[in-house]
């Protein structure tokens, strides 16, 4: 069916400083795969459906608003087209996500776009005073796992 869907997982993030990035990935990946495979995700889709029809479209807002206020990080992932596309014959070079007024501290956004990788990181800069040194560690971090990547292969 086509439209927005959205989806929901709370999962806990534990940084581990002697943990190789790539292993952190693999680790998280699994756990991901594992609740893909249940309910985890489809349940509160399902709820807030249900609320919004039943109790009205404030009370679903509000409870929506209830569990994004009580996480500190949102992690959005999402996959663009596979191939370039020109919208009224001008090509779109990238493509960006934007979510605003959210309570998150910190709000990571990855889009994927005709092969191309686009890391977003917005923060509240009262919590996070350097954004930049945080960005930097982003992207060191997936130049070190591409790099090992592309020596073991």
């Amino acid at each position: 069916s086509w439209g927005n869907k959205t989806g929901l997982i709370l999962q806990p993030v534990h940084c581990c400083q002697d943990l190789h990035p790539l292993d952190h990935v693999r680790r998280m990946k699994a756990i991901m795969d594992q609740k893909k495979q249940s309910y985890e995700a489809h349940i509160p889709y399902i709820a807030l459906k249900v609320f919004a029809s039943c109790l009205g479209p404030k009370v679903a807002s509000w409870c929506s608003r209830r569990i994004s206020c009580n996480t500190t990080m949102l992690v959005s992932n999402i996959m663009g087209p596979t191939e370039e596309m020109a919208i009224a014959g001008n090509p779109v070079t990238y493509m960006r996500v934007n979510i605003s007024s959210l309570p998150q501290a910190l709000t990571i956004h990855m889009v994927s776009y005709a092969g191309k990788a686009d890391l977003q990181v917005l923060v509240a800069k009262d919590i996070i005073s350097d954004p930049e040194f945080l960005a930097q560690c982003f992207q060191e971090s997936l130049l070190e796992m591409k790099n090992y990547i592309v020596r073991n292969k």
